[in-house]
């Protein structure tokens, strides 16, 4: 494949973040779509105006729980997609989100630093099953 037809292939497979929903993002399922009401999101636009370590402390703070850290490396995710385009996986940013933390403890949301046991919950669980896991 030239050149030229690449560019026109991946032109044709991505849209511009402002012309997609927040349920059209790569990494957001009904779990994270149910986080982004509760953080108040509503569009891809305003999630592009986010701080992912910042969503991630209001979300522990405002359900009074600690959520798995992989939250966090999903909302890095989702607002990397809103702000450029290029979906990645969220797991991708696992490596970075660590590097960062080692870098700057102080990014540690506050459930963190104090170390509560994060709460998980597989795909399609309710918020009410809920569990806890060792971090």
């Amino acid at each position: 494949m030239t050149r030229s037809k690449k560019i026109v292939a991946s032109l044709a497979t991505e849209r511009a973040p402002a012309s997609l929903a927040l349920h059209e993002l790569a990494n957001v399922g009904p779990a994270t779509l149910g986080d982004f009401k509760v953080l108040g999101v509503r569009s891809v636009a305003q999630l592009a105006r986010r701080n992912p370590w910042q969503l991630y402390e209001s979300l522990c703070r405002l359900t009074h729980a600690r959520h798995d850290p992989c939250c966090i490396d999903v909302f890095l995710a989702a607002v990397h997609q809103a702000r450029t385009g290029e979906a990645r996986d969220w797991w991708s940013f696992t490596a970075q989100r660590k590097l960062d933390l080692a870098a700057n403890p102080s990014l540690a949301p506050t459930a963190v630093r104090r170390e509560a046991a994060p709460v998980t919950r597989s795909a399609g669980a309710s918020r009410s099953r809920q569990s806890r896991a060792t971090p």
